[in-house]
């Protein structure tokens, strides 16, 4: 697309004080990482802000913690993202740091030793919050993804838009808009994935990577996760839960119920789902969706978590049984409802 064609956004002080900085020759060594094991929109964002700095002649360190699953083994020099190890940082002379899909600097766990005292740090996101971290905070909450920010900061820097990056910037869109069906998908959004297609971006290949792959064992714990479903306070919230005997059995990944949630939300008359996993015990990972106008991030925000309004999630002490009792009364509060099956 010729760059008369593409969407302008409105001058952003923000955005120009950001492409100045990194064009600065006196500005190198950078860490890019984003959250505890990095989704979609993290890690294709990561490799697009390493393609940022290396067109500008930067040293960059792409490093995350936690899982890196492997439907994402698609993405173009992938292999260059490197799990975080112990001593990392006595090889890495980082000066800058950028950040990606990070609302928080707690999110980035073992990564954040890796951050020097006196970094100079870019925090881009789209998560609502008040954390700014950064000396640079390209926020903007009413866009798709963080991935949608980073394509501004590649048109800014003037970084051509090659196969591999339309790759990335595509992916991380698609992941964060739910395959184009969250209120997140804006004209904006649709308008740049568009620009990627052009730029050599595959629709159909990444849709089939990112939402289409299943291993046998992950449709085995959908079975399971199905069987759990129990719908509460009027049939207005439905929740899934596993517990840590099924999930800690060896032919499962951390990744392999990522996106069961959605079965829940999709029943007729639920407004909020919870799918409740207890990977460890004393310890539950919830996520949250909602339909309508129930706000999902302000239940997780009461447990320590944040997201969005209609998809957000937390880690809460407890066994299932208690994190559950929690959840349904939070919930029920804010819905004007009750329900005794789990006082």
């Amino acid at each position: 697309m010729a760059p008369s064609q593409r969407l302008s956004p409105r001058v952003d002080p923000e955005l120009s004080a950001i492409t100045r900085w990194l064009r600065d020759r006196r500005t190198d060594r950078f860490l890019v990482t984003s959250h505890v094991n990095p989704d979609g929109d993290g890690l294709a964002s990561m490799l697009a802000c390493g393609r940022i700095l290396r067109t500008l002649g930067k040293q960059a360190w792409l490093v995350a913690d936690g899982f890196l699953s492997p439907r994402y083994a698609y993405l173009p020099e992938i292999e260059t993202i490197v799990p975080y190890r112990d001593g990392l940082e006595a090889e890495l002379p980082v000066a800058n740091v950028i950040t990606v899909d990070v609302p928080t600097l707690s999110r980035l766990e073992r990564v954040a030793r890796l951050v020097p005292a006196a970094a100079t740090i870019l925090k881009i996101d789209h998560h609502p919050g008040d954390d700014d971290f950064g000396h640079f905070n390209y926020v903007r909450t009413e866009v798709s993804s963080t991935a949608e920010l980073v394509y501004h900061i590649c048109v800014g820097v003037g970084v051509p838009f090659d196969a591999s990056l339309a790759t990335w910037l595509y992916t991380g869109i698609a992941f964060d808009t739910g395959r184009f069906r969250f209120s997140s998908t804006t004209p904006a959004a649709l308008m740049i994935a568009g620009e990627m297609v052009q730029a050599g971006a595959d629709p159909q290949r990444i849709a089939e990577q990112l939402f289409y792959e299943y291993r046998p064992a992950t449709l085995s714990l959908l079975a399971a996760t199905l069987q759990s479903l129990e719908c509460l306070l009027d049939g207005r919230l439905a929740i899934l839960s596993l517990d840590h005997a099924l999930l800690s059995q060896e032919q499962y990944r951390d990744e392999d119920g990522d996106g069961f949630v959605d079965y829940a939300v999709s029943m007729q008359g639920v407004e909020v789902a919870a799918f409740l996993r207890e990977h460890e015990p004393g310890c539950v990972r919830v996520s949250l969706r909602a339909k309508h106008d129930f706000d999902v991030r302000a239940v997780a925000e009461v447990f320590g978590g944040g997201g969005h309004r209609k998809a957000a999630g937390a880690r809460i002490a407890g066994s299932l049984h208690e994190v559950k009792a929690k959840l349904v009364a939070e919930v029920g509060h804010r819905l004007g409802a009750t329900n005794d099956r789990l006082a």
